[in-house]
C-alpha cells in the first residue's frame, strides 16, 4: 500500500482516528477486506468533520454509515474473526 503500513499499523491507525480503539480486531478485519488507504483517507475526512464540530454522533459510527453509502461491506460471518 501507498502508505507503507502493515496492515496491522492501519488498523491501529483507524482505531486511533476513529477514538474506537476498543474495536481494533474489527478494523484489522477491514483493512484485510479492503484497501488501507481508502479507508484511512475517509478516517481522516471523519477526524476532520469531528475536529471542527460538525459530527452529531462518534467518529465510528460516522465512519461505518460513510462507507455503507460507498457499499463497502462492513458486516463479516463471526467465524472470519
Amino acid at each position: 500500500n501507498k502508505l507503507n503500513l502493515p496492515k496491522e499499523g492501519a488498523a491501529k491507525l483507524l482505531a486511533e482516528l476513529l477514538q474506537d480503539e476498543k474495536s481494533i480486531r474489527y478494523y484489522e478485519i477491514l483493512v484485510k477486506e479492503h484497501k488501507p488507504e481508502f479507508l484511512i483517507e475517509r478516517a481522516y475526512y471523519v477526524k476532520d468533520l469531528a475536529v471542527q464540530g460538525k459530527l452529531r454522533r462518534n467518529r465510528a459510527v460516522y465512519f461505518m454509515g460513510i462507507l455503507r453509502k460507498l457499499g463497502v461491506k462492513t458486516k463479516f460471518k463471526r467465524t472470519t474473526w
